[in-house]
């Protein structure tokens, strides 16, 4: 005999079976740790230090520029923070938010920004970080992807 099953009554015995699931990772301390990367990254960005920037990427981690290009790696990436730094980047955060699953992250924030072109024209800029960070071997988290032009992404479509 077959039992036909509504969509809703499928969608409450699958509620069931993954809230009666263990937690996986989001511990205090993994949060703590995400954390502490962002505001490594952040004071770097603030004190326009690439070396320490680029300490809180994996080899080989991604970033989204402003016009939609990609940096893939060390080389590439401290190019783009150099170009990014010479318009002296004032940020300013709000929104965290921090989902962990074993040992992948995602964080999202809202951010502004007020910085100065090299011709002394003043900008302002703004928009939704959207960052994927690892946990390393060390119980460090460091980021793979940073997309702080998530919501550019979507407005295009």
């Amino acid at each position: 005999m077959k039992i036909k099953l509504s969509p809703r009554i499928c969608a409450v015995i699958a509620l069931l079976a993954f809230s009666s699931l263990p937690s996986q990772g989001n511990t205090m301390s993994d949060s703590k740790a995400i954390q502490a990367t962002l505001d490594k990254n952040t004071a770097a960005v603030a004190s326009l230090n690439i070396a320490d920037v680029l300490a809180t990427y994996e080899n080989g981690a991604v970033m989204v520029g402003a016009n939609g290009e990609l940096a893939q790696g060390s080389p590439a990436l401290q190019k783009m923070f150099e170009g990014f730094f010479a318009v002296k980047p004032k940020l300013t955060f709000s929104g965290h938010k921090t989902l962990i699953s074993g040992d992948v992250a995602v964080h999202t924030n809202s951010w502004k920004m007020d910085a100065t072109l090299p011709d002394g024209t003043k900008i302002q800029n703004g928009g939704l970080s959207v960052i994927v960070l690892r946990k390393q071997a060390d119980g460090n988290w460091l980021m793979v992807i940073d997309n702080p032009f998530g919501d550019q992404s979507l407005k295009a479509n």
